[in-house]
Protein backbone atom coordinates (compact mmCIF):
# COMPACT_ATOMS: atom_id res chain seq x y z
CA UNK A 1 0.00 0.00 0.00
CA UNK A 2 2.61 2.21 1.13
CA UNK A 3 3.87 1.79 -2.39
CA UNK A 4 1.56 3.15 -4.40
CA UNK A 5 1.12 6.22 -2.25
CA UNK A 6 4.58 6.76 -2.86
CA UNK A 7 4.13 6.59 -6.45
CA UNK A 8 1.05 8.69 -6.40
CA UNK A 9 2.93 11.64 -4.73
CA UNK A 10 6.15 11.09 -6.67
CA UNK A 11 3.73 11.15 -10.11
CA UNK A 12 2.53 14.26 -8.93
CA UNK A 13 6.01 15.82 -8.03
CA UNK A 14 5.78 15.34 -3.75
CA UNK A 15 9.34 13.68 -3.87
CA UNK A 16 9.44 13.91 0.07
CA UNK A 17 6.13 12.54 0.70
CA UNK A 18 7.21 9.63 -1.68
CA UNK A 19 10.57 9.80 -0.16
CA UNK A 20 8.98 9.13 2.90
CA UNK A 21 6.19 6.25 1.64
CA UNK A 22 8.92 4.23 0.30
CA UNK A 23 10.79 4.15 3.33
CA UNK A 24 7.73 2.62 4.95
CA UNK A 25 7.42 -0.23 2.38
CA UNK A 26 11.22 -0.64 2.75
CA UNK A 27 11.54 0.76 -1.19
CA UNK A 28 15.45 1.08 -0.94
CA UNK A 29 16.01 2.17 -4.64
CA UNK A 30 12.67 3.90 -4.94
CA UNK A 31 13.94 5.89 -2.05
CA UNK A 32 16.75 6.62 -3.60
CA UNK A 33 15.04 7.98 -6.89
CA UNK A 34 12.87 10.20 -4.85
CA UNK A 35 15.93 11.43 -2.41
CA UNK A 36 17.87 12.38 -5.66
CA UNK A 37 14.77 14.48 -6.44
CA UNK A 38 14.52 16.01 -3.29
CA UNK A 39 18.14 17.00 -3.05
CA UNK A 40 18.21 18.46 -7.05
CA UNK A 41 15.64 21.32 -4.79
CA UNK A 42 18.17 21.92 -1.74
CA UNK A 43 21.47 23.35 -1.31
CA UNK A 44 24.76 21.89 -2.50
CA UNK A 45 26.22 22.08 0.93
CA UNK A 46 23.01 20.30 2.36
CA UNK A 47 23.22 17.58 0.17
CA UNK A 48 25.16 15.19 3.19
CA UNK A 49 22.41 16.37 5.99
CA UNK A 50 20.11 14.63 3.23
CA UNK A 51 22.53 11.44 2.53
CA UNK A 52 22.97 11.23 6.47
CA UNK A 53 19.23 11.12 7.63
CA UNK A 54 18.78 8.19 5.16
CA UNK A 55 21.51 6.20 6.45
CA UNK A 56 20.71 6.80 9.77
CA UNK A 57 17.15 5.58 8.86
CA UNK A 58 18.49 2.42 7.41
CA UNK A 59 20.17 1.92 10.51
CA UNK A 60 16.91 2.58 12.40
CA UNK A 61 14.84 1.12 10.62
CA UNK A 62 16.55 -2.50 9.18
CA UNK A 63 18.01 -4.05 12.11
CA UNK A 64 18.23 -7.78 11.24
CA UNK A 65 20.81 -9.70 9.74
CA UNK A 66 23.08 -6.46 9.59
CA UNK A 67 21.08 -5.10 6.79
CA UNK A 68 20.63 -1.30 7.63
CA UNK A 69 24.35 -1.59 7.66
CA UNK A 70 24.53 -2.90 4.32
CA UNK A 71 22.33 -0.48 2.99
CA UNK A 72 24.07 2.34 4.28
CA UNK A 73 27.39 1.24 2.93
CA UNK A 74 25.08 1.12 -0.41
CA UNK A 75 24.31 4.48 0.25
CA UNK A 76 27.55 5.72 0.74
CA UNK A 77 28.73 4.21 -2.58
CA UNK A 78 25.77 5.18 -4.53
CA UNK A 79 26.27 8.78 -2.93
CA UNK A 80 30.33 8.82 -3.34
CA UNK A 81 30.29 12.14 -5.50
CA UNK A 82 28.91 13.97 -3.04
CA UNK A 83 32.25 14.49 -1.77
CA UNK A 84 33.13 14.11 1.69
CA UNK A 85 32.10 15.46 4.82
CA UNK A 86 32.23 15.46 8.74
CA UNK A 87 28.98 13.92 8.79
CA UNK A 88 29.87 10.98 6.19
CA UNK A 89 32.57 10.45 8.43
CA UNK A 90 30.68 10.18 11.36
CA UNK A 91 27.88 8.04 9.74
CA UNK A 92 31.14 5.66 8.50
CA UNK A 93 32.49 5.75 11.85
CA UNK A 94 29.16 4.39 13.33
CA UNK A 95 28.86 1.76 10.57
CA UNK A 96 32.33 -0.08 11.20
CA UNK A 97 31.52 0.40 15.03
CA UNK A 98 28.13 -1.49 14.77
CA UNK A 99 29.15 -3.99 12.44
CA UNK A 100 33.03 -4.96 14.37
CA UNK A 101 30.66 -4.64 17.46
CA UNK A 102 33.59 -2.36 18.46
CA UNK A 103 32.55 -0.27 21.37
CA UNK A 104 35.91 1.76 21.34
CA UNK A 105 35.36 3.51 18.09
CA UNK A 106 32.16 4.92 19.75
CA UNK A 107 34.11 6.09 22.36
CA UNK A 108 36.56 7.66 20.28
CA UNK A 109 33.75 9.15 18.52
CA UNK A 110 32.47 10.45 21.83
CA UNK A 111 35.94 11.53 23.41
CA UNK A 112 35.93 14.56 19.75
CA UNK A 113 33.44 16.49 21.97
CA UNK A 114 34.24 16.71 25.23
Amino acid sequence: MCDHVADFYSSNNIFSKAYTFNLRSGNFESCIKNLESVMSYGDNNEKDLFITRFCFEMMIRQRKDNKGINLTNKILEHFKDCGHSPLFTLVQLFVRAIHEKDFELFRMAISMYR
